[in-house]
């Protein structure tokens, strides 16, 4: 969330987390489990913003580097949860929740979308984790509207007009849902494509 190539600070920098600490998130993930050997749910969403600044730094709109990104999000999502499960000693829950599609009338989003959960879930698999569907979910709220997710009021409000990419809190409560459900269920939601 720091990554900011343009110049100026970063998303975290402009809006904080609700918790303060030094490290990375992932230090306190650790020191948080061990000391919350109670918690019941860890969820995971990442990776995005590595596609993001791939986009925005590579001169092809990041076309070549594609492949090497996404194997490096599937390392990422394996090492994280290797850190959770061995550091941390955590056996509880984790849910990796899959990104949504910014607008399900554009197929170079949709599959951009794909591709990133694709390389989550990857990196997810030996881990015994849930996958909630955050892209089937989004979808289908967003059918009323074409499937423009701006327009369905799922992704933030810009000052500027337009929408940002993260979910608004109409757009929180339908991915909340999405990992509520497939907690409940106890296995992981279908895959894009899959009924």
């Amino acid at each position: 969330c720091e990554n900011s190539p343009g110049g100026g600070p970063g998303y975290r920098s402009v809006f904080p987390l609700h918790v303060s600490y030094s490290g990375t998130q992932l230090q306190y993930a650790v020191h948080f489990l061990r000391a919350h050997p109670t918690t019941r749910v860890v969820s995971l969403m990442i990776g995005a913003n590595d596609l993001f600044l791939c986009e925005e730094t590579t001169a092809d709109g990041c076309a070549s580097e594609l492949g090497s990104v996404l194997k490096q999000i599937s390392y990422n999502v394996a090492d994280i949860l290797t850190v959770i499960r061995h550091e941390a000693k955590y056996t509880g829950k984790i849910v990796i929740l899959n990104y949504y599609s910014l607008d399900y009338a554009n197929p170079v989003d949709n599959a951009g979308s794909i591709l990133l959960n694709q390389a989550m879930d990857r990196g997810a698999k030996p881990y015994g984790v849930l996958i909630a569907n955050g892209y089937a979910a989004f979808e289908k709220a967003a059918l009323q509207s074409g499937g423009d997710t701006c327009a369905a009021g799922l992704l933030t409000q810009l000052t500027g007009g337009g929408c940002g990419v993260h979910p608004s809190a109409a757009g929180q409560a339908v991915l909340a849902l999405a990992v509520e459900r497939v907690i409940a269920a106890g296995s992981a939601a279908p895959r894009q494509g899959e009924a």
